[in-house]
């Protein structure tokens, strides 16, 4: 009797559990279904360019949720589509035929250092699942001093400001295309109250010559570094092409007045010659007296009776010094005349 009453319990009970088996595995169906295969991740870019995520769902999904810095962006469900609550996010969806997953890609259009945050994929049934949104910012660059024009043998400082920059950027500088030390230049920086990166690097320079000085500032999603540049004139090699002139014009010069005092001095010296010529052929002798010789031509035998006595010669008076005797005897004597003596002697005026 009780077995009986057991056994029709037992099919009395057989319905409602087989509803209780088939709810369980219905459950457990749908949450499978909803489950996230595969979550966005972390994207890094540029201010101004896109920035896209994915996220897959395995097969009989039923909805999907993007949330941007906390807040709902995009909703989709397999009977709906996507609804798009932004006019910066753009969303693209595909469904494997093969597996049949569902992914979902939102791209967030030219982003900019606010939209840096938090980005969920949401599924029903599933943990979320978490990627990092984080926008770099390129500022500006520039070399406060500009071109120069500097002494030789100087040291000088150039400053290179670059403001508005996200994260901190690497600061190198180039002098003619190459790598300038590290040791030579600091680079110092504060980070303002909107979380962007100010600073300035400073770099020490002793140039030689003229030089084109570069600084260069480069982050993770830049193509290639942000530069400024500059060139460095010294003084030295302009003023060298005047030196070496004006040294010209001066030799030139000094060569010019050489030349004239020189002609100056010979003329002077010409002139004195010829007045000297017409004076008669003087020389300076002993005792600082002034002695001139006279050519005349007198017979041999009257010779004697010149000495002491005054003569006259081309109009000049002068006295004979008989005690000179220095006598050049001359074969050219005139005829009819003995033999003739030209006699040249000192006489004083």
């Amino acid at each position: 009797m009780n077995q009986r009453v057991r056994l029709k319990l037992m099919e009395g009970d057989r319905r409602p559990f087989v509803l209780y088996v088939a709810s369980i595995y219905f459950l457990l169906c749908c949450g499978s279904c909803s489950v996230i295969v595969e979550g966005p991740s972390n994207v890094t870019a540029l201010t101004g360019s896109d920035a896209s995520f994915l996220c897959t769902v395995a097969a009989g999904w039923k909805s999907l949720s993007w949330i941007f810095n906390g807040v709902f962006a995009v909703s989709i469900t397999s009977t709906s589509g996507a609804v798009v609550d932004s006019n910066q996010i753009t969303v693209r969806n595909s469904t494997n035929i093969i597996t049949g997953e569902f992914t979902s890609e939102m791209t967030v259009r030219n982003v900019n250092y606010s939209n840096s945050g938090m980005v969920q994929c949401q599924s029903l049934s599933s943990e979320p699942k978490e990627a990092f949104l984080s926008v770099q910012v390129n500022g500006s660059l520039k070399i406060t001093n500009g071109s120069l024009t500097v002494p030789s043998n100087i040291t000088i400082d150039l400053f290179c400001t670059f403001l508005k920059w996200y994260p901190m950027p690497r600061i190198t500088w180039e002098i003619n295309n190459t790598l300038a030390s590290s040791l030579d230049y600091v680079v110092d920086f504060v980070t303002g109250k909107d979380g962007l990166v100010n600073g300035t690097s400073v770099l020490t320079l002793r140039p030689q010559d003229k030089v084109t000085v570069t600084c260069l500032a480069s982050i993770e999603t830049l193509p290639k570094p942000q530069s400024t540049s500059v060139e460095i004139v010294v003084k030295e090699n302009i003023s060298g092409a005047k030196t070496d002139n004006t040294k010209i014009i001066i030799i030139a010069v000094t060569v010019s007045v050489g030349c004239l005092l020189l002609l100056i001095i010979i003329v002077v010296v010409v002139v004195c010659c010829c007045k000297k010529k017409k004076k008669g052929t003087g020389e300076r002798s002993f005792g600082g007296r002034y002695h001139y010789i006279l050519g005349i031509s007198i017979p041999r035998s009257n010779l004697e009776d010149y000495f002491g006595k005054s003569i006259s010669c081309n109009g000049t008076e002068a006295f004979m010094q008989n005690s000179y005797r220095k006598i050049h005897y001359s074969a050219g004597a005139e005829e009819g005349h003995k033999e003739a003596l030209s006699y040249h002697t000192e006489i004083i005026l």
